[in-house]
């Protein structure tokens, strides 16, 4: 009885496979489950503000400039300061390169004219090696291309920081070794460098204290200059 009831264990079991596994297959096989599991994982990765942010645009309009970036570029009220051009302000706080690439398509599919990137200086904050924040830049760069390949594209360079303001750690030698790197990925991509470091920086490679309050992020008179330097690009 026993060894019936084992066998009818495994042949129902056996049918349960098989019908998963026929699901599975109708909805793309193996890369569905990998793209599912991926997902899911990423998505538990972020806190409420990120997945709030993300459901605000998801519900985005089309817009004609798009700023793409962490808490410096979400701080700002970019429409505001350009009325005259349809803004959609695509920062959030705390956001990184992985971030952003995870939540690109919520960008391309708007097929703006214009997509302003600033992003990485929390990957270093959070210790993750120039190298990856480059190879996660170069990824973004090429699904932009792909997905809307008539958008112009300004990278811009990261900023500095200030030591003496701030307890969070960012190597400065690391900020100029991107920023070097992404000066080179702009030009091979055919995309415009935007250099904001320099209009930041003191004399010593740190943010200077006039621009900033908290030595990460700039204050008001700090956007001013950010805003003037983009004013200066035809149609920015």
């Amino acid at each position: 009885m026993y060894r019936k009831l084992a066998i009818s264990s495994i042949v129902l079991n056996l049918i349960l496979f098989a019908i998963i596994g026929y699901a599975i297959h109708l909805k793309g096989g193996i890369p569905y489950v990998m793209d599912y599991v991926s997902a899911k994982v990423s998505d538990n990765e972020f806190d409420d503000y990120y997945k709030t942010r993300l459901s605000i645009f998801k519900e985005s309009e089309e817009k004609d400039a798009i700023f793409l970036g962490d808490s410096l570029t979400d701080y700002n009220e970019w429409a505001e300061s350009f009325p005259e051009v349809n803004i959609g302000n695509q920062g959030i706080g705390d956001d990184t390169t992985s971030g952003v690439l995870y939540r690109l398509k919520e960008t391309t599919n708007l097929k703006p004219s214009k997509i302003f990137i600033m992003i990485g200086i929390n990957d270093l904050i959070n210790g993750v090696s120039r190298d990856d924040i480059l190879k996660n830049y170069t990824s973004i760069i090429e699904e932009i291309k792909k997905d809307t390949p008539n958008t112009e594209v300004y990278i811009q360079s990261l900023l500095p920081t200030n030591s003496d303001l701030t307890y969070k750690d960012v190597n400065k030698e690391d900020i100029l070794w991107l920023n070097d790197n992404l000066r080179k990925l702009a030009s091979e991509s055919g995309y415009t460098y935007i250099d904001l470091y320099s209009l930041f920086v003191d004399g010593n490679d740190e943010l200077n204290e006039k621009w900033t309050i908290d030595g990460i992020h700039l204050n008001g008179p700090g956007y001013g200059v950010w805003e003037e330097a983009l004013g200066r690009i035809r149609g920015a």
